[in-house]
């Protein structure tokens, strides 16, 4: 152990993430060096103790120690060091503001700290691309801005439908919903930019809110007369099978594809056990139904 300490202390930042990769530890978006030799350390002295000195650490630590029946002594050890290790990372993500606790499951709350840390890595480019997505305009913005805004949206797509809830009524929009339609909603009401003013009869400018595509029957009553309906808008009958994958309306066949599959991972009822089983079925449902209709819109219109 006193060696694998010494040792983690010569590497530097690229070899400390490959060994971070190597004991299996999620990635960590802007972790330090030292934080991270400290995981290193306490993943390292975890595999060296016994199985009754694992679950005591467990109690300490808060974290389950049930679910070990059946299995031999190297399993349930392994076990309880994955639920160490993950414990350990999600209190750092806490501390750094991604709420892994209000995501589905601790599964879910892993693959948000993935797509976050990828967001980091994308180009300029990249970013607007995304952006464009959810049917705003990106031009104007800034890295930071559309960074701020595509962490917020894969986030409010990871949370437990309650705690989505919760985002709806602290920025004043509806609840009532499909958790795609939700955060299109979000979206709308934080960043949908100004319509250009209109004279009315009254001779007075009023200006009105354009808002991302939002599939209808999902959204809240348009204002003012609602969003004129643009040249790349999706039938009705297929704009809602867009939001339930998380995209815009203008989105391809291909972005289809990788949305259904992340999406159809994440919430397939086996990786999703316990309470959580139910609200994943549904959600699972709702993504494979939505793929289905889109892949036959797609090929009535010759483009796959």
């Amino acid at each position: 152990i006193f060696l694998a300490f010494e040792h983690y202390e010569e590497l530097d930042e690229d070899e400390l993430h490959e060994e971070y990769e190597r004991l299996g530890l999620p990635r960590e978006p802007g972790a330090g060096l030292a934080e991270l030799v400290q995981r290193l350390r306490s993943v390292t002295l975890w595999q060296h103790l016994p199985l009754d000195e694992l679950m005591i650490e467990c109690k300490a630590k808060g974290e389950p120690t049930s679910g070990l029946v059946r299995k031999d002594v190297e399993e349930q050890r392994q076990i309880l060091i994955d639920r160490l290790a993950v414990g350990m990372c999600v209190q750092a993500w806490e501390r750094k503001g991604i709420p892994i606790r209000r995501c589905i499951d601790v599964q879910t709350g892993i693959e948000l700290v993935d797509q976050l840390c990828a967001m980091e890595e994308m180009s300029d480019g990249e970013l607007k691309v995304e952006y464009a997505k959810l049917g705003l305009p990106a031009a104007e913005l800034k890295r930071s801005e559309l960074l701020d805004r595509l962490k917020a949206v894969v986030t409010w797509n990871s949370l437990e439908l309650v705690e989505l809830r919760k985002e709806c009524y602290k920025y004043g929009v509806s609840p009532l919903g499909d958790p795609s339609i939700l955060v299109y909603r979000l979206a709308e009401q934080r960043w949908a930019p100004p319509l250009p003013a209109e004279d009315t009869a009254d001779g007075q400018a009023h200006g009105r809110q354009a808002g991302p595509r939002l599939p209808p029957g999902g959204a809240p009553p348009p204002r003012d007369g609602g969003n004129r309906p643009t040249a790349n808008s999706a039938p009705a009958h297929v704009a809602p099978c867009f939001a339930a994958l998380g995209l815009g309306s203008g989105a391809e066949p291909e972005d289809v594809r990788k949305a259904y599959r992340r999406l159809a991972l994440q919430h397939h009822p086996d990786k999703n056990i316990g309470g959580a089983q139910k609200e994943a079925e549904r959600r699972f449902k709702v993504v494979k139904e939505a793929y289905e209709k889109l892949c036959e819109h797609f090929r009535l219109k010759g483009a796959t």
